[in-house]
């Protein structure tokens, strides 16, 4: 097998910042286009980060319904060609003909899982029910996006790709993968686990993402019951979760995740109180972080908090810390102050 796409490039860029036009360069993902095939028959073309493609592969036969289990998965062999990378894979009779029935052309943008399906039916297919039972508190899944954070690595180098995680609440270990489209992400996340043995039952799907209806029915085809998002749910992907035993509203779960009776959340400003104890929460949170970073350098730490309450928190959550700040910022620890001083400038 040849040398496979690197996943980010260094591309010249002409900036414009506070009036002032400069050259320079910076580093971009890189968008690939992704061949899935199975015994050698053509099956789907994904634009998609090239990085773990393997368990891209495994995680979107399974959530696709290919097939049932990654043991399904015969062999998977990685083929650079001039326009992109093949995933051949390799079925057993009963999956190549089961395929033969239901077989489907698409080519997904990155912004899409849904590109390219013959009929609206298959868009909205059914989805399976997921066991609920699953407990996990606010404190553990804010844990588990730090975690989630300090794992971005392609991210740290482009600020552009989005992450999907697995957060197993016994040890609070968390699983993350990268792309360029969140559906990619989910599907590594989900072909990880698959490889390693491991239930997706047994914790909580992190995105950096929105939730989307495709998101909804991956995760629920994989039998994850709760996934935590740091934007909003789409309409549709509520009605989803709905359907597969849900029964909070998205401003519920934005505002209660102690119980996580719903199969989405996401990350908001704090409940109803006074504006006093608003700012103690927001200055807890964000000493918090601090806390997260205090093993690195001085200089990283404060761009890691800094990056951290940019991508996870709300926008009021970081005009009212921005705000809070310019009172005084009375109880911000000094790596917490210096990164919203950095929110503030870069907000001016």
């Amino acid at each position: 097998m040849t040398r496979l796409f690197e996943p980010v490039v260094r591309v010249a860029t002409t900036a414009f910042h506070h009036g002032e036009v400069s050259a320079g360069s910076r580093q971009v993902p890189e968008e690939t286009a992704i061949a899935l095939s199975y015994n050698r028959v053509g099956y789907a073309v994904m634009m998609a980060t090239p990085r773990d493609l393997r368990d891209f592969a495994t995680g979107f036969s399974l959530s696709e319904g290919i097939v049932d289990r990654a043991a399904d998965l015969l062999d998977c062999e990685l083929v650079t060609v001039d326009q992109g990378i093949e995933c051949r894979m390799r079925v057993g009779t009963d999956v190549a003909d089961r395929l033969a029935r239901r077989r489907r052309h698409m080519a997904g943008a990155l912004g899409c899982g849904l590109c390219g399906l013959e009929s609206l039916a298959e868009a909205t297919r059914a989805i399976p029910r997921v066991g609920s039972g699953l407990t996990i508190s606010a404190e553990a899944v804010m844990r588990g996006m730090r975690a989630m954070a300090m794992q971005q690595e392609l991210n740290r180098q482009t600020r552009a790709i989005h992450a999907a995680g697995f957060l197993d609440p016994a040890d609070g270990s968390v699983l993350v993968r990268e792309d360029v489209g969140r559906h990619n992400a989910l599907d590594k996340v989900i072909g990880a686990l698959a490889g390693a043995g491991r239930s997706a039952g047994s914790g909580v799907v992190l995105m950096t993402s929105r939730v989307s209806i495709e998101l909804i029915q991956k995760c629920a085809v994989a039998g994850a019951p709760v996934i935590v998002a740091v934007s909003v749910p789409s309409a549709h992907a509520i009605r989803a979760a709905d359907e597969v035993g849900s029964r909070s509203s998205p401003s519920r779960a934005r505002t209660d995740l102690k119980s996580l009776p719903t199969r989405h959340a996401s990350v908001s400003e704090p409940p109803d109180m006074s504006p006093e104890d608003q700012d103690r929460k927001l200055v807890y949170m964000a000493n918090q972080i601090a806390t997260f970073f205090n093993t690195t350098a001085d200089g990283e730490a404060v761009a890691g908090i800094e990056n951290h309450i940019r991508k996870f928190w709300d926008p009021r959550m970081r005009a009212k810390i921005i705000a809070f700040r310019a009172r005084g910022g009375e109880g911000l620890t000094e790596n917490a102050a210096a990164a919203v001083d950095r929110l503030a400038s870069e907000a001016a």
